[in-house]
């Protein structure tokens, strides 16, 4: 069986088992997103327009044992997640600041600042991120000029 088939099918079990009391669409979709990168796929993010059609066909999926809806849906949002990881690359590759404009635009905070430290001048160096004792190696100056300016 394919791996994204798999991986539909483990979210679509873990959801109709529902282990918890709260957080069991999170803890699947985290899931389903670990065995996705297991197999070398990107994170896939159900889409918010997408939701109330992902929501019912895992229903039909768990009540009347069809999957094509849901393995469906679920397929378009691998698509749309590597589509878009292709997107970018080739934009990168075109044009690095296009890509740096289009990526600032469309990221989450952290996103803009790992992008806008990755298109300065890099220094590494080794930080203490002070919380766990974990230490890891960082893009310094533009992370510690940032972080003096908030």
């Amino acid at each position: 069986m394919h791996p994204l088939l798999k991986a539909a099918g483990f979210h679509a079990m873990f959801e109709n088992i529902h282990p918890f009391m709260d957080g069991n669409g999170r803890t699947g979709r985290q899931l389903l997103n670990f065995i996705l990168l297991g197999h070398g796929y990107r994170p896939v993010a159900i889409k918010y327009d997408a939701g109330r059609a992902y929501a019912r066909s895992l229903e039909a999926w768990q009540v009347d044992g069809d999957p094509t809806s849901f393995c469906s849906i679920f397929l378009d949002c691998v698509e749309q997640e590597e589509r878009a990881f292709i997107d970018l690359v080739e934009t990168l590759r075109r044009e690095p600041e296009e890509g740096k404009s289009q990526s600032i635009h469309s990221g989450t905070d952290s996103h803009n600042k790992l992008v806008e430290a990755l298109h300065g001048d890099l220094v590494q160096g080794e930080s203490h991120d002070g919380k766990n004792g974990v230490r890891q190696n960082v893009p310094l100056r533009k992370l510690e000029n940032r972080d003096q300016s908030e």
